[in-house]
């Protein structure tokens, strides 16, 4: 391969895990196991010249000294680095607050994915678990920053993101996500005893703390000022038409306006209409569009009835898909995917599903998370298409 090109891809990917070390850690590299994200301005600032300098690099190389599958990796690198700079230029930090996948909530649900292989690696996570008040120190600073320039975040985001530190401060702290991290499978029960005694130490220390910080600058400081429902789109924003211009770019990668991306939904609806009609006259027994959607919003025979349904739906989803796979792809995946639900703590705003990729160093598979709460909300007819796109052959 090329040099230049494998070097900077290389020092590409070692930026990506140096800058977001829980991302790392969960791959599997230990390398900064203590640490946690620098949300500071700084940092971002820091980000965005770096990214800026990838993008530069790699401009530069020119295609015709390139392979077909080194050009590839320059225009991938070429897109990521303009596309992460560009979000970053939006400071979303300034108004992110995301019952989603905010850091509260991210965090408790995906510590159970972490593997420690020696007492140093457990003993760098008691390190960056004492970490994790100032981290949360920063998210409230950002906020701060963000409503002097009117950027807030929407109403609904931050009563959900209260609603679910509550949750997650009523845990027994015996229970509490941070203390059960599985230890390494070498430690004996009096180390691993004596770790935990120093995970709960931490918890009530730092990472709670820091958790209450974080609510009460939301209840006393974020929530009076933040947007009401008709205003939580980003256009709300001072500066929202740019940051959605920026959204568009990142996640299309086309430089597409707001409208083009809403009519070509519009336009893709009114296709699926004939699919709805054919399968419509084949399940449900109707062409008619009206009945089609009424049967798919409102059929209690179409929801689920039990989380156990829901889990067992996507599992053998799941394991049809993979046993297909061969007889449609040539590169098949070295390491198995394997399900799980998404914790309790914050379930209720999470996504229906999502996937955790496996640990580099093989310490872990891939996970498919799906969420079984509320079951009677969720749809069967959708199961199937969630579980193929997230797990098998999907992410």
């Amino acid at each position: 391969m090329n040099a230049e090109i494998a070097n900077l891809a290389d020092e590409y990917w070692q930026h990506e895990l140096r800058t977001m070390p829980t991302t790392a850690l969960l791959l599997g590299d230990h390398r900064y196991g203590d640490q946690m994200e620098d949300l500071g301005r700084g940092a971002e600032d820091d980000a965005i010249t770096a990214y800026e300098g990838f993008l530069a690099r790699a401009q530069d190389l020119d295609p015709s000294d390139l392979t077909r599958a080194e050009r590839v990796t320059r225009g991938v690198l070429i897109e990521e680095a303009r596309g992460k700079a560009d979000e970053l230029k939006s400071r979303m930090a300034e108004f992110d607050v995301n019952p989603s996948m905010g850091l509260h909530v991210v965090l408790p649900q995906l510590v159970s994915q972490i593997t420690l292989p020696g007492a140093d690696e457990a003993n760098n996570i008691v390190r960056k678990w004492s970490r994790i008040a100032a981290t949360f120190q920063q998210a409230v600073h950002r906020l701060r920053q963000g409503a002097t320039l009117g950027r807030t975040p929407p109403r609904v985001a931050v009563e959900k993101s209260i609603e679910q530190i509550d949750q997650y401060l009523a845990v027994p702290i015996d229970q509490d996500p941070f203390v059960t991290v599985a230890p390494p499978d070498a430690f004996t029960q009096e180390q691993t005893a004596a770790w935990r005694e120093e995970l709960k130490q931490q918890v009530a220390d730092s990472i709670r703390p820091g958790y209450e910080l974080y609510r009460n600058a939301l209840v006393e400081e974020v929530l009076p000022t933040a947007r009401p429902q008709d205003k939580s789109g980003l256009r709300w924003l001072p500066d929202g038409e740019e940051v959605y211009d920026r959204a568009i770019r990142r996640h299309t990668t086309m430089a597409l306006t707001a409208y083009d991306v809403h009519q070509t939904g519009l336009e893709i609806i009114d296709k699926l209409g004939d699919e709805y009609r054919f399968l419509g006259a084949q399940v449900l027994g109707t062409t008619d569009l009206d009945e089609v959607y009424n049967h798919l919003r409102h059929d209690e025979g179409l929801r689920f009835e039990t989380s156990e349904q829901v889990v067992a739906t996507a599992e053998a989803a799941m394991r049809r898909a993979e046993a297909a796979v061969p007889d449609w792809f040539g590169r098949l995946p070295q390491t198995p995917c394997v399900m799980a639900e998404i914790p309790e703590i914050g379930a209720e705003a999470a996504p229906l599903a999502f996937y955790l990729p496996p640990a580099l160093d093989g310490s872990r598979p891939g996970t498919y998370f799906v969420n079984a709460t509320a079951p009677t909300t969720r749809t069967r007819y959708e199961a199937e298409a969630l579980a193929f796109h997230e797990s098998t052959p999907g992410h």
